[in-house]
Formats: C-alpha cells, structure tokens, sequence
C-alpha cells in the first residue's frame, strides 16, 4: 500500500526480466500501460522499430551491460559492442 486517504507515502517498485516467468503474467500489462496502474510513464524508443512509446522505466541490456571488455574507465557500457553481443 502506498496511499492512504489520497495521500501518497511510498514508492512502487515492481521488477522482471523481460521474459516469460511464472507468476509475473501481471508484469507485461503494468509494462505497457503504466498509467493504468498510477504507475509513472516513461518515453522512450527501445522498440524494434524505434518509434516512441510510453511504458513503465525501462533498462535495456545492452545499455547497462557492465561485464569487462564492455565499459570504459568511466564506468560507460559501450552500447555498440554490447548490442553485438547480444545479437
């Protein structure tokens, strides 16, 4: 619970891996339709396509792919490369 009486307290946080996990069929629809469930949206283009799209927050793999070989000395994944590895 993160309202009582109209008066907000707390923070949502629901979390998946993209995939097909049982019990988490729920997690899809929050995904995308965000607004629904009072859930903030976030617009972004990580589709197949590109077009933009409002979702819930979203991280891709390939952007946050913190594995040696993949990050500067910064700390910054190279997209790029990671992308290759994934595909």
């Amino acid at each position: 619970m993160v309202e009582i009486g109209g008066n907000r307290f707390g923070i949502r946080m629901v979390g998946g891996t993209g995939g097909d996990i049982a019990g988490l069929e729920g997690l899809e629809d929050i995904f995308f339709n965000p607004e629904a469930y009072n859930v903030l949206p976030f617009l972004n283009n990580y589709t197949e396509d590109g077009s933009w799209v409002k979702t819930a927050y979203y991280i891709p793999a390939n952007i946050a792919f913190y594995r040696e070989g993949y990050v500067d000395k910064r700390g910054v994944c190279n997209i790029k490369k990671a992308t290759e590895y994934y595909m």
